[in-house]
């Protein structure tokens, strides 16, 4: 059996808030097919990403799905410190996305830049930890949003090759799917 991710088109015209949950499957080598909203027959939720695992569960919200997909496929940190840090992380990156959109930065480059400041300390914590759904919810965003120099993120720049060498980036680019709907 497999896993279902339902999202808008299916993901045939671009992935939005599914490509984390796309990158997190695809790090785990795992089957999956992604369906239309329409073809979700699981419990309650208000919009999608949605998901249904093999055993039938049945949730929504990316971070959620990232945190609970994770703990089942070994993505996840087993050290509690660590744990609780990616928590956050994936949080804050969720965060960060809904404010990430271009207009947003341009009008507010100094939200820009807190948010890159925050981001680059919390990626210099990481920086010998495995890749993991904390990363692919960061990627979703920082992958939208060019970092002002490279030069001045040190922590971010290494971060970055970390994560788009790793399977799960891979297999997202391998789609050619953009993030937001052209």
């Amino acid at each position: 059996m497999s896993y279902t991710l339902y999202y808008h088109t299916g993901c045939t015209a671009f992935t939005g808030r599914a490509g984390c949950i796309i990158m997190l499957l695809e790090e785990a080598g795992v089957p999956y097919t992604i369906e239309a909203p329409d073809a979700y027959d699981g419990t309650a939720m208000f919009a999608v990403p949605a998901i249904k695992t093999p055993d039938g569960i049945t949730m929504s919200q990316a971070p959620a799905i990232l945190m609970a997909l994770a703990q089942n496929l070994g993505l996840a940190p087993q050290d509690p410190i660590k744990a609780a840090k990616a928590m956050q992380l994936c949080l804050d990156g969720a965060d960060m996305l809904s404010e990430a959109w271009p207009k947003v930065f341009a009008e507010k480059p100094e939200r820009r830049d807190k948010w890159l400041a925050h981001m680059e300390a919390c990626f210099a914590l990481r920086a010998e930890d495995p890749v993991d759904y904390a990363d692919f919810m960061c990627m979703q965003t920082m992958n939208e949003i060019p970092p002002p120099s490279t030069d001045a993120m040190p922590a971010t720049t290494a971060w970055y090759a970390k994560v788009t060498a790793s399977k799960g980036f891979q297999g997202l680019q391998a789609k050619k799917l953009p993030m937001i709907p052209q």
